[in-house]
């Protein structure tokens, strides 16, 4: 039993000296060796690195040259220049507060109904694009008023578009604006 034991403790050092870690036996302790300097692993680990017979791992080595860097790929040749792109919005027009078409792209008609409600009618179908609407200066006024504009697609025409424009209150007010329209 005695030889087995004696065995496993041998293994065991060895395999902690192959590692770094060495046992100290008086101290009952585990002491690393990193960077040429024993590091304690508590108070206990007190005996220097002769006295743990750490002297067999010798001092470090300089350090190694820096690789090469890394080559950058060729660029790949320039494609032909594309044809020329139709313009983000063809579709445009400002309008007076009292429904007067002012100046247009692709707008045929504006009107108002009530105070602050308006109809933009366009030369195609706009059910499947996105209205953007901002209200504008009037030809009276030089600072633009205060409120709100609202805009959707008109139900009784595909090409026309239904605005509604109220003051800071929240009432039903009449304004002049800008609207664009996004088709794909």
């Amino acid at each position: 039993m005695q030889k087995v034991e004696w065995m496993v403790g041998i293994a065991v050092a060895a395999l902690l000296a192959t590692t770094g870690v060495v046992r100290d036996a008086g101290a009952a302790t585990l002491c690393t060796k990193k960077s040429g300097a024993v590091v304690r692993r508590d108070a206990t680990c007190k005996r220097s690195e002769t006295e743990m017979n750490l002297s067999e791992y010798g001092a470090t080595g300089p350090t190694g040259p820096t690789g090469p860097a890394a080559v950058d790929g060729l660029a790949g040749a320039t494609g032909p220049t594309g044809a020329t792109g139709a313009n983000a919005t063809g579709l445009w027009a400002v309008v007076e507060s009292d429904g007067t078409l002012v100046r247009s792209s692709g707008a045929t008609s504006s009107a108002t109904f009530l105070t602050g409600e308006y109809e933009v009618i366009f030369n195609r179908d706009v059910t499947g694009c996105s209205y953007l609407a901002q209200i504008g200066l009037t030809s009276t006024s030089g600072t633009p008023p205060q409120g709100e504009i609202g805009v959707v697609g008109r139900a009784t025409n595909p090409n026309g578009v239904f605005l509604q424009a109220r003051d800071s209150a929240g009432s039903a007010a009449a304004r002049a604006f800008h609207i664009a329209v996004f088709c794909p």
